[in-house]
């Protein structure tokens, strides 16, 4: 099973100097699903001390619990030490580390079975959990008893929906009734940490799951907006690009921006998701080249994917075509203007009007006829 050259170096590095390594979490879990895996984490016995003496190039990443970033052959890896957590205060992060010399000690503190599994070329796969199992039976199960790992880290709730949403799992039902006795306890997450799963759960390929963010109570917790997503819309997502603005504009109704904003997404994300649902539904030339001048080229071209095949044609005739759409496409400038004695808040107002007329006509956009529909304004 190979998962990676680089790290399988990291680990022969490791080894001989000493030291036990594995492969383990998603990467391990990725590679027997038969998928290109994502990140490279790498279990291992020694100390962040020991795997930054023995690398080049680190980085102190998490150094606090036992991680450090190593650079090999320009591939970023998570080495990890074996390590067991003490108590969870604040329902996320662990009071404090104990790094330990056994790695199915480490395996039993992980959230998920599928988690859980770490591999090594020489000395094969360690799951005592069953995760091969719940892969083959695409089951999200905890590692050992769910209300304990929700109350260790009550975002494992909310990535247990992700899973959920990118695996296409179903949540084992003894973890999913832990769910929904502990939602209550996100209320205590981040708003920033649960933001990276909501999108990457929106951005999944079975986003018709996140329907049991609602069935399992989560959706009230996460943010007092979260009554603003129609989930009886998702299932509309799976047809849709990975683009989080997009999908965000299919399912949320005018509460979007409060939505993102209490989650801290970018002003970028919630601009874009505003100018998406706000073109939802538009149609005709002119509501398209208004769209345009307010929302831009990109999001308009965007749109392409939620409305209709109208739509779409028209937007592909109006660019084709190159029609006038912004004001810098008339033929005419306010130097014109002023040339024939029209200043001041006058010119905004015929500007205004000779665009929305070569909207209507674009075949009216050149000086002349410009010029002869100047006249036409009232006073």
């Amino acid at each position: 099973m190979m998962i990676s050259p680089a790290g399988l170096k990291i680990i022969e590095k490791l080894e001989k100097s000493g030291f036990e390594a594995f492969f383990v979490g998603g990467c391990v879990r990725d590679v027997l699903m038969g998928k290109t895996p994502g990140d490279i984490d790498i279990t291992t016995s020694a100390s962040p001390a020991d795997v930054m003496n023995i690398f080049e190039k680190t980085y102190p990443t998490g150094i606090n619990h036992g991680t450090v970033t190593v650079v090999e052959n320009g591939i970023l890896a998570e080495v990890t030490t074996y390590r067991c957590e003490k108590g969870y205060k604040d329902f996320r992060h662990p009071d404090g580390v104990e790094f330990v010399s056994d790695i199915s000690e480490d395996l039993s503190r992980r959230d998920f079975t599928v988690n859980a599994i770490a591999y090594n070329p020489e000395r094969g796969i360690i799951d005592n959990f069953g995760g091969q199992k719940d892969i083959e039976n695409k089951v999200i199960r905890c590692v050992g008893e769910p209300d304990r790992r929700f109350s260790e880290d009550a975002l494992r709730m909310v990535r247990a929906v992700r899973f959920a949403a990118t695996l296409g799992f179903e949540i084992e039902e003894k973890s999913l009734m832990a769910i929904r006795k502990n939602a209550h306890l996100v209320a205590n997450i981040s708003k920033e940490r649960i933001a990276v799963e909501f999108e990457k759960a929106v951005l999944g390929d079975f986003p018709e799951k996140l329907v049991l963010l609602r069935e399992t109570g989560l959706i009230k917790h996460l943010a007092e907006n979260g009554g603003t997503i129609d989930f009886s819309l998702i299932d509309k997502l799976k047809d849709l690009p990975k683009i989080a603005p997009l999908r965000f504009a299919v399912i949320m109704n005018d509460g979007a921006a409060d939505f993102l904003k209490e989650l801290r997404f970018s002003n970028k994300t919630i601009k874009t998701t505003e100018s998406l649902a706000a073109g939802m539904g538009i149609s005709t030339p002119l509501e398209i080249k208004k769209y345009i001048t307010k929302n831009g080229i990109e999001n308009a071209k965007l749109l392409v994917h939620i409305n209709s095949k109208k739509y779409e044609t028209e937007l592909e005739k109006i660019l084709a075509e190159k029609h006038p759409i912004f004001v810098k496409d008339l033929k005419i400038n306010g130097s014109d203007l002023a040339e024939m004695g029209i200043t001041g808040a006058k010119t905004g107002k015929i500007i205004s009007y000779l665009l929305e007329k070569v909207w209507e006509k674009p075949s009216l956009n050149t000086k002349g006829d410009l010029i002869k529909m100047i006249g036409e304004v009232a006073e």
